[in-house]
């Protein structure tokens, strides 16, 4: 991975049993390479006030901080340097990187490498701004579209390659500019005021007449699982209903019969009571 450490020159540290330290203008190219031994010697080397006999190089915050470091060329040597807190160490520790340029070969493989890559990433990026010009330029036509909608003197035609997008649009009635929601708000408030008490009064009624049904069918659903060895408890039959058709004599034994089974359901209530 590569990082800008200025403008125009990039660097790139690969950490593995041999740490290599690559740093390029895209032209010439400068490298260094140090094994674990070598870093610990650089890093007493560089931090004598520290005693670092306990820790190996800290490579993955030099790797954080590297597109910090500084940059000083001299004849064919480029020295990276940088410094940074390390947490097992509360002083700051130094570092620094003494790359000599590569020879051709190298300069060579590395720069075709990064040019490959660039080159394709500004072929991505111009592919991508060209996308980006297209919807821009359909996004303004179709806003200046919309736009003269509204104005009534205006005598804008859209481009042919539009007019159909625009048709549901010319569907649309116009809106009132001078449409003021907070004073419609208003204007509801009092109204609302007038009707909540009215909705609250039918909610309170409704409420009360089905609390009222529930307790008359509990009434009728005890009445009707009562259970008597001596007596069968009055059912709606349709054979022992009062019919219009039956003889003065059967309407009054009929009669007698329902006067008896209620009077018998009262013993009962009593008893049960008592």
């Amino acid at each position: 991975m590569w990082f800008l450490v200025k403008d125009g020159i990039l660097a790139s540290l690969e950490v593995g049993d041999v740490t290599i330290m690559t740093v390029t203008d895209m032209d010439n190219v400068w490298t260094e390479s140090l094994d674990g031994l070598q870093l610990k010697k650089r890093l007493a080397k560089l931090n004598p006030a520290i005693d670092l006999s306990d820790f190996g190089a800290p490579i993955d915050r030099i790797k954080q901080e590297i597109e910090k470091a500084s940059l000083t060329f001299k004849d064919n040597i480029c020295c990276l340097s940088l410094s940074f807190h390390w947490p097992p160490l509360p002083n700051e520790v130094k570092w620094q990187f003494e790359l000599a340029k590569a020879d051709d070969t190298t300069r060579i493989k590395i720069n075709r490498q990064l040019v490959t890559g660039l080159a394709f990433s500004c072929q991505l990026l111009s592919r991508q701004t060209q996308v980006l010009k297209e919807v821009i330029s359909e996004k303004d036509y179709h806003i200046r579209s919309i736009r003269e909608q509204f104005d009534p003197n205006s005598n804008y035609i859209p481009p042919a390659g539009y007019r159909k997008w625009l048709g549901p649009f010319e569907e649309v009635p116009k809106v009132d500019t001078k449409f003021d929601l907070k004073t419609s708000l208003r204007a509801i408030e009092p109204i609302w005021d007038l009707v909540k008490p009215q909705l609250t009064e039918s909610a309170t009624d409704s409420k009360k007449d089905e609390n009222d049904k529930k307790v008359n069918d509990n009434t009728d659903t005890d009445s009707k699982n009562e259970d008597d060895p001596f007596t069968e408890p009055m059912t709606p039959k349709k054979n022992k209903s009062l019919s219009a058709f039956q003889s003065p004599e059967k309407h009054a034994k009929r009669r007698r019969e329902l006067e008896e089974e209620r009077q018998a359901r009262e013993r009962r209530k009593r008893k049960r009571t008592f």
